[in-house]
């Protein structure tokens, strides 16, 4: 019996890297399973169930915004600041559901958690007759309610239901899409493009190989093989027992998917420390030497960078020509290509039991701004930020 092979790809990890992990784990078959790191239950069948699928631009014309588990002072620090300027220009009107904000412009505390969705969704709420006024609103939805502690199916539904009660939040007549989805990782939409998301596997693992990701959340046996990729020696290279040095964002050119879904590119700044290699390389060497013996021939490596972008499909490399198929934006960076714009999860509303009794508050994503991903906690500056701000002595 051939052994089960695990691969946790970090939401932080640029597209290229991920796109060659995810070639090399579906050519092998079966016994492979790809996941993100990440604990969320977010749909990636359609694009518009995780893009913010209102433009940063269009946010203007907006006379609504409901935030939901969502804190964009700390978590998108230019969306923030676009809605504080939509708010200065006046007639827009800003509430949220969830832990309470301090924003830098007023915003109306409507409620904690699921009970408050609930009765705005239905029309129970006070609010539900200013969301059904409003002629462009928009809904902001943070991806901790996607976790595996909430049930990302009735934020769905009720999602829905909100569609279904409130005409103008998705009106194609108008081009208008009001629902939002705010991922707080650097590529979370591009791995979501790429059809890799959150699933729950078996926990009888022989190797686990690990991109960049973090393996705290993920229950495993204690005797599978653990090998590392990453720029940083993080809680899960303390444990791996083969550490495979990458490089960070600034160490190599790379593609990153913003919440719009635009693809957008990073250039090198400089090289990477010792025997550190851009993370792409890395697995080209490894998917050479795995497939020596399997289906590997000349035809199926990658020899220049180039070759995952390329739109040439006469070079049929890993299927890499499918990229720029499944993400289009690819074609043009800086461009967003969104098929499904106004598609939102056309589902009928099941019956399920809406759990009235469920007062625990949505949660927000950042609980410490200064360390948030492994490059941040491994930095003796924003170390001694997060230790200074939690002290909060002579913090300004």
């Amino acid at each position: 019996m051939k052994p089960r092979i695990l691969g946790l790809v970090s939401e932080s990890i640029d597209l290229e890297s991920a796109w060659v992990l995810k070639r090399w784990f579906t050519l092998l078959g079966t016994n492979f399973d790809l996941s993100t790191n990440n604990k969320s239950k977010i749909s990636c069948d359609i694009s518009s169930n995780y893009l913010q699928n209102t433009s940063i631009e269009a946010i203007e014309e907006a006379d609504l915004c409901l935030l939901i588990g969502v804190d964009p002072r700390y978590e998108a620090s230019l969306l923030n600041v676009r809605l504080r300027k939509r708010y200065l220009e006046g007639g827009f009107t800003v509430a949220s559901v969830g832990s309470p904000l301090n924003l830098t412009f007023p915003c109306s505390q409507l409620g904690l958690g699921e009970d408050t969705l609930i009765r705005i969704s239905e029309g129970y709420h006070p609010f539900s007759k200013e969301l059904a006024k409003a002629e462009k609103p928009i809904i902001i939805i943070g991806s901790t309610l996607f976790n595996l502690k909430n049930d990302s199916n009735m934020i769905y539904e009720l999602l829905t239901l909100l569609r279904q009660n409130i005409p103008n939040l998705i009106n194609n007549d108008s081009n208008w899409n009001g629902i939002n989805f705010l991922n707080l990782e650097a590529n979370s939409v591009g791995i979501f493009n790429l059809g890799i998301s959150e699933e729950i596997f078996n926990k009888d693992y022989a190797i686990i190989f690990l991109l960049a990701a973090d393996l705290a959340k993920i229950p495993i046996n204690t005797d599978s093989f653990i090998i590392y990729q990453g720029s940083h020696g993080d809680i899960s290279a303390n444990f791996a027992d083969v550490i495979l040095p990458g490089a960070t964002f600034v160490e190599k050119p790379s593609i990153f998917t913003n919440i719009e879904g635009q693809s957008q590119i990073s250039n090198k700044v400089i090289d990477p420390p010792g025997l550190a290699r851009e993370d792409w390389k890395v697995l080209t060497e490894l998917v050479r030497y795995f497939l020596r013996n399997y289906i590997y021939n000349s035809k199926l490596g990658f020899s220049q960078k180039k070759q995952i972008r390329t739109l040439n499909r006469n070079e049929v490399m890993l299927g890499v020509d499918k990229m720029t198929s499944i993400i289009p934006s690819l074609c043009k960076t800086n461009l967003s290509v969104n098929h499904e714009k106004h598609e939102f999860l056309d589902l009928k509303i099941n019956k399920i039991k809406l759990n009235l009794d469920k007062k625990l508050p949505f949660r927000k994503s950042i609980h410490d701004f200064y360390i948030t991903n492994n490059i941040t906690r491994a930095s003796v500056v924003m170390s001694k930020c997060s230790s200074i701000y939690n002290n909060r002595d002579n913090f300004l």
